[in-house]
């Protein structure tokens, strides 16, 4: 297990350099720059602050001298919020947003396998017709027209929870957590049913039925465990889209997460803010893929280390 984490961190070390790079590249090919909106700031204010900032300085020794810093965890002070550095920004959003994903995820693989596996059980009756078309529904409809939707109802209409904000209550959690967990509730819940319907037309599932085991038995101890191995390989990815939905969920529900800090690096033209959190999220994403496909084999007898990583 620890050559596989190895060669895979290995793996990961080209990757997080064509993002850094390609970051680096987009920033600086982009228009503008992060003191063009300054009110009244005169070009040797302006030539100081690219010199604080190192902006001054060619475009190969910015690369290197950035990219040296990041390695050293450095991930520079940020050009739009004065004193602060993208290391602070980082810890003081991402809790929220981890809050937020992990709420999505859960409502996600709760109701998903829950749509997945009746309809797998009830094939060609309305119990998988219906969850199935709800599925299709949820995986149609993007984040930034159901967040709206969820409002106007349970928000406005019917004054059942708060239209936005963040807080130490629950209810402020609800909406943004199923606006963000819907697509993915969707895409689980199809993926568990096509899971189960090729484990369940299994010899091992109809010998263990033959055998007398109630259908309890058979559906958690033998159908189950096969059945879900498409939904924790798409668990990884979903995290990574989880991370960039939370983007326009963030910004619709005014929470202050990484995620809304990050669509207001972009737009402020925060150089340093941009390319720090650029590089985080590309981390973390990395991480959950390799800890999805850890659990993967950890779960699959048939598969190991060892053949996972030729």
């Amino acid at each position: 297990m620890w050559k596989y984490i190895l060669k895979r961190i290995l793996e990961a070390i080209p990757v997080l350099l064509i993002v850094y790079t390609i970051t680096f590249a987009l920033l600086k090919i982009a228009p503008g720059g992060p003191f063009d909106s300054e009110k009244q700031v005169s070009p040797e204010v302006k030539k100081a602050l690219e010199a604080h900032y190192g902006f001054d300085k060619p475009l190969h020794i910015q690369y290197t001298s950035n990219l040296v810093k990041a390695l050293k965890g450095n991930l520079g002070i940020s050009t739009r919020f004065k004193g602060r550095t993208v290391r602070e920004i980082v810890s003081e959003g991402l809790p929220r947003t981890l809050v937020l994903g992990g709420m999505a995820i859960c409502i996600a693989l709760f109701f998903g396998l829950l749509a997945g596996v009746t309809a797998s059980l009830k094939k060609n009756t309305l119990l998988d017709y219906i969850p199935m078309s709800i599925a299709m529904f949820g995986i149609c409809v993007p984040t930034f027209l159901l967040g709206p939707v969820l409002v106007l109802i349970f928000s406005i209409y019917l004054g059942w929870l708060p239209t936005a904000g963040w807080d130490a209550s629950f209810q402020h959690k609800i909406l943004p957590a199923i606006t963000l967990g819907a697509a993915y509730a969707a895409f689980i819940a199809r993926l568990s049913r096509g899971g189960m319907l090729e484990v369940l037309s299994q010899d091992y599932i109809r010998t263990a039925k033959a055998k007398g085991l109630s259908p309890q038995r058979v559906l958690f101890k033998h159908a189950l465990k096969g059945g879900i191995f498409p939904v924790i390989s798409f668990l990884g990815p979903a995290v990574a889209g989880l991370l960039a939905g939370s983007f326009v969920v963030e910004t619709i529900f005014m929470i202050p997460g990484i995620g809304k800090y990050y669509v207001q690096s972009a737009l402020n033209r925060d150089l340093t803010l941009t390319m720090g959190m650029t590089l985080f999220l590309s981390f973390l994403i990395i991480g959950f893929n390799m800890l999805s496909d850890i659990f993967l084999i950890w779960l699959n007898p048939k598969l190991s280390f060892s053949k996972e990583s030729k």
